[in-house]
Order: structure tokens, then C-alpha cells, then sequence
């Protein structure tokens, strides 16, 4: 996996492991990012489940909800393609 990719790119170029260390924070954290905001769209979803037909169309408060829900899996998708580009590149460098 990526994480292998990096040790041994580590190892190869001698860097010290604080950076394998880092990149491995990094991507957890990454990870955790993406799981919360996969979380709340889950919960903005069901909230524009459950607000009543009147009350929707009173506020519209769930074309603002889809909106949020919208631009999180945006968000998501951004934070994964980045992750992975920066994963791929340091992989590309221990070949």
C-alpha cells in the first residue's frame, strides 16, 4: 500500500522517519476528515428526510441542507484525489 511505498522510499533515500511518520498522521487525519464529513452528509441527509413537506416548502431549508450535503461530497472527493496524488507521488519516488 501507499504507506509501504513511502517506508521504503525512507529507507532508500535515508531520510529520517519522522517524515514516514508524518505522511502516516497525515493521511489519518485525512481519512478521519473524510469520515466526518461523510457523516454529516449521512445526518443532512436524513434531516431533509424527515422535515415535513410544508415546512420545506415555508424555509426551504433542505434545498440549503442538499446544498451543504452537495458541496461536503465535493469536498470528499477533492480531499481523496489529493491524498492520493500526494501518496502516488511519493510512491513513483522509491521506483
Amino acid at each position: 500500500d501507499e504507506i509501504t511505498a513511502l517506508r521504503s522510499y525512507c529507507a532508500i533515500t535515508g531520510e529520517p522517519l519522522e517524515s514516514d511518520v508524518f505522511v502516516e498522521d497525515f493521511v489519518k487525519k485525512m481519512q478521519q476528515f473524510i469520515d466526518i464529513t461523510r457523516e454529516i452528509g449521512a445526518e443532512m441527509d436524513e434531516m431533509c428526510a424527515n422535515i415535513g413537506r410544508q415546512q420545506r416548502e415555508q424555509c426551504n431549508l433542505e434545498t440549503l441542507l442538499r446544498s451543504l450535503v452537495d458541496n461536503g461530497r465535493e469536498w470528499i472527493t477533492e480531499a481523496e484525489e489529493r491524498v492520493s496524488e500526494v501518496l502516488r507521488e511519493i510512491a513513483s519516488c522509491s521506483n
